[in-house]
């Protein structure tokens, strides 16, 4: 009876179970950190008076088949560079504000990436996600345009000077993983006795990723026709896949 007692004692109350999971919860929610850097919205008007000069380029991404950043090296020429069409481009003139920005959003990036890439962290708390909106008015003060089916944009008539190119996205697919699926034992049937050994079976199942893929890069309005590489990169602050 007393070491019934002391178990019974050492149950976890239902307060307890609450608060653990409010706790968690509030953990697992991201942290909104605005940009401190105040903006310029006098700067942005006047960066954005019309010129003769363009911003143009490509979007496109290139993730394994897993939905996951390729960092093959070489290359894997199995992996082709897939365009991102009919997808939002914006254009920010530079101010302190968006300079502001692109620092932040790196220094999380760099961060996250370590966490989910490195394999010592696997037991290691994963940092909680931070968000860096922008000013409303900075949002407001922007250029947008679409690509287009091969995942081209183009910016015109704009100021000669130094822009920030954002773009975001979400890719979802679905691929087979290999998964152990038991194993059963075998006789080898030369010899008198033969022997006996146990091999192992595998079966395909689908794995579902949705991978949040961002474009954040400062570029220069110019008069030439060279086209910006945008390489979409795989966001791990905002990375989710799941497994079915």
């Amino acid at each position: 009876m007393v070491i019934l007692l002391g178990l019974i004692g050492c149950a976890e109350t239902g307060v307890q179970t609450a608060e653990k999971q409010a706790n968690s919860a509030s953990k697992s929610k991201p942290i909104i950190v605005p940009i401190t850097t105040p903006f310029d919205a006098a700067q942005a008007k006047a960066a954005l008076a019309q010129g003769d000069y363009h911003v143009s380029g490509v979007m496109y991404h290139r993730l394994t088949v897993s939905g996951r950043e390729d960092k093959s090296w070489p290359k894997d020429p199995n992996i082709k560079n897939v365009p991102l069409r009919n997808m939002d481009v914006y254009l920010y003139p530079e101010t302190a504000h968006l300079a502001d920005f692109d620092k932040q959003i790196k220094q999380q990036q760099k961060i996250m990436e370590n966490w989910y890439t490195n394999t010592r962290n696997v037991f290691n708390k994963q940092p909680q996600t931070k968000l860096f909106p922008l000013s409303a008015e900075a949002i407001k003060l922007s250029l947008k345009t679409t690509t287009d089916e091969f995942g081209r944009y183009r910016f015109e008539h704009l100021k000669p000077g130094r822009y920030y190119l954002t773009a975001s996205a979400w890719q979802a697919g679905t691929y087979n993983q290999s998964v152990y699926a038991g194993s059963s034992e075998v006789t080898d049937g030369t010899g008198i006795y033969g022997e006996r050994a146990t091999v192992d079976h595998t079966k395909l199942v689908p794995v579902n990723y949705n991978t949040y893929l961002i474009y954040v890069e400062p570029v220069n309005a110019s008069k030439n026709n060279s086209l910006i590489d945008s390489r979409m990169r795989v966001d791990y602050n905002e990375m989710s896949i799941q497994y079915d």
